[in-house]
């Protein structure tokens, strides 16, 4: 496999990180940070614990990219009712409770009724 670029600012190199997309001349893994992005971390903050090494036009074409692949792999996904759902996380954020909620999802923390 050769280097492929996937963006502006993120490649796959196989010599680098086994291949996973990473930031352009960083070893910093694109899922880290949409990591960071998903638990309501601030942009601002992402780029300065990264030290500058990437940037908030970097992370927003991460999360474009990773919005496009979610929505072109959409149909592969089961669907359930989320009346049946329930999701039970004694460590669940509110930010990520009040998500679900809005998806119409059941949120019931473990221990609490």
């Amino acid at each position: 496999m050769s280097k492929k670029v996937v963006g502006r600012y993120i490649v796959a190199d196989p010599r680098i990180c086994h291949g996973q997309p990473t930031f352009r001349g960083t070893r910093i893994l694109v899922t880290d940070v949409l990591e960071q992005v998903a638990t309501g971390m601030a942009w601002k903050s992402i780029v300065e614990e990264w030290r500058d090494a990437i940037s908030e036009e970097a992370i927003a074409e991460a999360v474009r990219l990773a919005r496009e692949t979610f929505q072109e792999h959409a149909h592969e996904l089961a669907v359930y009712p989320c009346s049946d759902v329930n999701v039970l996380d004694e460590n669940i954020l509110e930010s990520q409770r009040q998500l679900l909620r809005s998806w119409r999802i059941p949120v019931r923390q473990i221990g609490v009724e």
